[in-house]
């Protein structure tokens, strides 16, 4: 139904009286080359992208380890809780039920 419309309709009638002259080879190639030149530098990008972000990843968590070796990142999750006791205003909430 879609290649009666194609053929008859005066904009893309003329372009596939000339692509069913080609054969079939011809068009498969230039879409698979079209897609290609398209498909692959994006997929390149992403993956040098994901291969950056891993690489920072790591270097950070490199230098955090580094920093937590000579005692530089005390306000970090992993630093110890020894000045917990100097806390102002902190609420402390139990854990018994809400009473319902």
């Amino acid at each position: 139904m879609w290649k009666v419309f194609v053929q008859q309709s005066s904009t893309f009638g003329p372009i596939y009286q000339r692509m069913s002259k080609h054969p079939s080879w011809v068009s498969r190639t230039a879409i698979t080359c079209t897609l290609a030149i398209i498909f692959v530098p994006m997929i390149v990008l992403i993956l040098f992208a994901l291969l950056v972000g891993v690489a920072v990843f790591y270097l950070l968590a490199a230098v955090a380890t580094v920093m937590g070796w000579f005692g530089m990142n005390k306000d970090s999750a992993s630093a110890s809780h020894a000045d917990d006791v100097h806390r102002e205003n902190v609420r402390v909430i139990d854990d018994e039920p809400m009473g319902f």
